[in-house]
């Protein structure tokens, strides 16, 4: 019912709105959408980046772990049909941990791989107020950013073999759930 409308009923859809705000990457970069334990995982140089979409709009605040979406009267009237803000912390939290115990149970070998988690927040008309926030939280334009700023912060790489073996991993994964191995993911490709 109501989830299968927000996933897929919903313009713009949020792997739409990932596939657009990260289109332009280099050819290390490859994201997979509903197929892995978190549904928006992109891999690349910098480690595997776990996104939780919200299309909220209107002013969101955030206060540590507390986070707010202010209801407005347009908002009251749709209130019922409207997927609520929820705990976004708490959502990221539960996906990453979810793909960390996928990849530690297929390949254990591959278990240290870096990883990093945003919520994005796909609605253009959101107005963040982040104070003191306890994860990552962006809107569209600023996920290139964000994806490309690890791996020159810290100086910290995924290892390119382990890029290739966990790729490898979450094909099969895909491959498995379609029943072949010719899929279409939202990839910018691979080197």
């Amino acid at each position: 019912g109501n989830y299968n409308l927000l996933r897929w009923g919903r313009k713009p859809r949020p792997d739409t709105v990932l596939d657009e705000s990260l289109k332009g990457l280099e050819r290390k970069w490859r994201i997979y959408h509903y197929y892995l334990p978190a549904a928006h995982v992109l891999i690349g140089p910098g480690g595997l980046y776990v996104f939780v979409v919200k299309p909220q709009t209107g002013k969101i605040s955030c206060d540590g772990k507390r986070w707010k979406n202010k209801l407005t009267l347009g908002r009251a009237l749709l209130f019922f049909g409207d997927e609520s803000l929820g705990n976004p912390p708490a959502d990221l939290d539960f996906e990453m941990r979810q793909l960390a115990r996928f990849i530690n149970e297929k390949r254990p070998d591959l278990s240290s791989a870096l990883m990093h988690g945003a919520v994005v927040f796909s609605n253009e008309k959101a107005e963040l107020d982040l104070k003191n926030p306890t994860i990552k939280a962006l809107k569209p334009k600023q996920m290139k950013q964000y994806v490309r700023a690890p791996a020159g912060e810290g100086g910290k790489y995924l290892n390119p073999e382990h890029r290739r073996a966990l790729v490898e991993l979450f094909d099969q994964e895909v491959a498995r759930i379609d029943g072949s191995a010719s899929f279409v993911t939202g990839t910018f490709g691979m080197a």
